[in-house]
């Protein structure tokens, strides 16, 4: 069976949420951020498997397993690795060429269907026929080199234009009709171009791959300004963003991402240097979309138009946004302009300044009411409050909740402890007077330790260095954890950062696969930290020291057992010698 190409195998997991796929086979509970279940790998009472929708990847810490979706599939199902590939490849709708130059059938056939029409509408707007579409977009600040990354194109004033080039190349109407680039006649037979005198904008897979269209009429008076791909088997609405190919790298690298609305709303603002966006395209934000963001980023700013649609919509996003594990905020356009509208007008710092000024989800909650009801009537404040807890309350992650809670508490003149009382109460919860003071850490082995130091490292890796102060100390610290502590440090001397899917496919064992899955499961515990750098710091200096408690007593044992075979032997120097490291040794730990 040939290989399967890097780059589809890339599509496979990026199109794969690793909850729906392990949820299929085991009853995942919301756990915090995560999911947790009892590990099928091993027997267990207490739950210890858990599942990190962000970083779409498992580990039990009570067996050390894990991995991403694909180990998953192969240790619960025993296959193949490249079986695994292919099962989730047919689930996502994504087809495996199984021999070189074969021929595509099923949705391959449609991927070829657009890239086909994305071609054609390309050479449509460079030809003398685009003229057009060619002012259009320069008249909207479009430059040459954006027009060739998103693949713009114009689709022509003709009935059959693409229908008869793409005929010419031996593409069927039947297919053509399947992708949804054609129409029935209502009357007579054949058919026409669903997308007529258009700019044209590509939707695009996970992996880069044209899979719709959105299409911008240059009529005056149009039945409809935009018009979309109908539903098919590869392009679905609401699932996906446009510009998401070109920007989730961004995303990624900032932790946030700028929501807006429409194609335009997306392109100056990245030409202009902002990356990190993306666009809902016409369609209100779903669920789906939520989810597939915050694989990528942890606050999400949603920036619509500021009239009543535009603020409505903003408002409906919430829900979605919180219940994925965003953190979402709002900025304020200025009336009458949308983002594309700033940055003509504006300029490209005002564009920067709102999204930078963008309130919380609770200001803007009370922004809104304020403007529609009077909020000294305690009728109107309660029913505020109370929405508000609601919205906070989708909130897993525990710390995040309890300052949305205060935040609430805060803005809205009231006892902290109050909110949280109606909180408990909307759970179905009692309320309680106080919570009992955390108990005082356990002491844990030495791999739970080396486990959080390389999470912190994966947040933190300029603190790599640090280790080679202490030669002594790595000398106890298992090898995997050396190895993935230098490919740490690795990345970041090449990138100055941690490419975490990177590491852990750069892992050399199972074993250190497991480490590396635990380490970025324990750091995401902390990355929301308001400690900062700072506060992440002191963590590494504490861990150390608590290595090195737990380590000097085998050390300390050892120094005595050479010290008395130097005594055996009457080397007097080498008994100096170890006795001063011995003591040292004693002052420096504190035993």
């Amino acid at each position: 069976m040939p290989l399967i190409p890097e780059e589809i195998i890339a599509e496979v997991r990026q199109a794969t949420d690793i909850v729906a796929v392990i949820g299929q086979h085991l009853p995942l509970r919301k756990a915090g951020a995560n999911y947790r279940t009892l590990c099928p790998f091993h027997q267990e009472k207490t739950p210890s498997f858990n599942v990190n929708p962000q970083k779409q990847i498992w580990h039990c810490f009570g067996c050390g397993k894990g991995g991403n979706v694909f180990t998953f599939i192969t240790e619960y199902e025993k296959v193949s690795f490249g079986e695994a590939v292919r099962s989730l490849a047919k689930k996502a709708g994504i087809r495996i060429p199984e021999l070189p130059g074969e021929k595509p059938e099923g949705h391959d056939l449609l991927y070829q269907a657009n890239e086909f029409a994305a071609r054609f509408f390309q050479s449509s707007l460079e030809g003398s026929a685009g003229a057009a579409a060619r002012e259009y977009l320069e008249t909207r600040g479009i430059s040459q080199e954006t027009t060739e990354l998103f693949r713009l194109g114009y689709a022509p004033n003709s009935w059959d234009e693409l229908i008869k080039a793409a005929e010419r190349a031996g593409l069927s109407q039947a297919l053509l009709l399947e992708a949804g680039l054609i129409v029935t006649r209502e009357r007579g037979s054949g058919h026409y171009d669903r997308f007529r005198h258009r700019v044209m904008f590509p939707f695009f897979s996970l992996g880069g791959r044209v899979i719709g269209f959105g299409g911008r009429s240059l009529e005056q008076s149009p039945q409809a300004k935009y018009l979309n791909s109908p539903e098919t088997a590869i392009y679905h609405k609401g699932r996906g963003f446009f510009g998401f190919a070109q920007t989730k790298t961004a995303i990624m690298d900032a932790g946030a991402a700028v929501l807006v609305e429409g194609n335009f709303d997306l392109l100056r603002p990245f030409q202009e240097g902002y990356k990190n966006i993306v666009a809902t395209a016409g369609t209100a934000l779903t669920p789906d979309q939520a989810r597939l963001l915050s694989r990528y980023a942890r606050t999400a700013v949603v920036c619509y138009d500021p009239d009543g649609p535009g603020l409505a919509a903003a408002e409906r996003s919430l829900e979605p946004l919180l219940e994925a594990g965003l953190d979402p905020r709002v900025a304020l356009l200025p009336e009458g302009l949308d983002p594309d509208g700033v940055i003509q007008n504006n300029g490209a710092a005002a564009f920067g300044e709102v999204v930078t000024q963008a309130v919380s989800f609770v200001e803007f909650r009370v922004m809104r009411a304020r403007k529609a009801r009077d909020m000294s009537l305690p009728a109107e404040k309660s029913q505020l409050v109370n929405g508000l807890i609601g919205l906070a309350a989708l909130v897993a992650d525990p710390v995040r909740r309890s300052l949305y809670y205060k935040e609430i508490a805060d803005t809205a003149g009231l006892e902290e402890s109050l909110v949280a009382d109606l909180a408990r109460k909307r759970q179905g919860m009692r309320p309680r007077e106080g919570d009992p003071a955390p108990a005082a850490p356990a002491q844990r082995p030495l791999d739970q330790w080396e486990r959080e130091i390389l999470g912190l490292l994966i947040r933190r890796p300029n603190l790599v260095a640090r280790l080679a102060e202490k030669p002594q100390l790595t000398d106890f610290l298992s090898p995997q954890f050396r190895k993935v502590a230098a490919k740490i440090d690795a990345m970041y001397q090449e990138t100055s950062k941690v490419d975490e899917p990177g590491l852990f496919h750069a892992a050399d064992s199972p074993e250190e696969q497991g480490l590396v899955s635990a380490a970025i499961s324990l750091g995401r515990v902390s990355e929301d930290s308001l400690e900062g750098a700072e506060g992440d710091e002191r963590k590494f200096v504490d861990y150390l020291q608590n290595l090195e408690r737990q380590t000097v007593k085998p050390r300390l044992k050892a120094l005595q057992t050479a010290i008395r075979e130097a005594q055996r032997g009457k080397d007097l120097p080498r008994e100096r010698e170890l006795l001063e490291q011995f003591n040292q040794l004693i002052k420096e730990t504190g035993k």
